[in-house]
């Protein structure tokens, strides 16, 4: 939450190149060349859709965790590239914000950003 409202645009407009990191639970094997399709890019209705990072964190019978990092923010990105592979997205969470970690907060828990995670913020986006 913010009432940064150019903050806020900056890090969520693509031009600003800010990464966004997110653990998915995905359906399906996970094929070998999935982090290279995806860095190369996957056609999305709205345009071609390409991740900086992806890993594969753990697999389980036919699901896997995998994590995925972006630069932009379109509606439901992660989502559909991923069903776009043929690995539909059961569970996600977005666990970095450029600098900016998650860490173990808990599901509806909030907690205020440090002075020094501003600044990081402010210098990620050019403010």
């Amino acid at each position: 939450l913010t009432n940064d409202g150019e903050l806020a645009h900056r890090l969520a407009h693509p031009s600003f190149e800010v990464a966004k990191t997110y653990l998915a639970e995905v359906t399906g094997p996970v094929p070998k060349d999935l982090a290279r399709r995806l860095q190369t890019g996957i056609e999305l209705d709205d345009g071609v859709a390409t991740a900086d990072k992806f890993r594969v964190v753990d697999r389980s019978g036919d699901r896997a965790l995998v994590e995925i990092t972006l630069h932009e923010g379109r509606k439901h990105i992660v989502r559909r590239m991923l069903a776009a592979t043929g690995n539909p997205v059961t569970r996600l969470v977005r666990t970095d914000v450029g600098p900016i970690r998650l860490g173990n907060l808990k599901p509806g828990v909030s907690r205020d950003l440090t002075t020094r995670e501003i600044g990081e913020l402010y210098a990620a986006v050019g403010l």
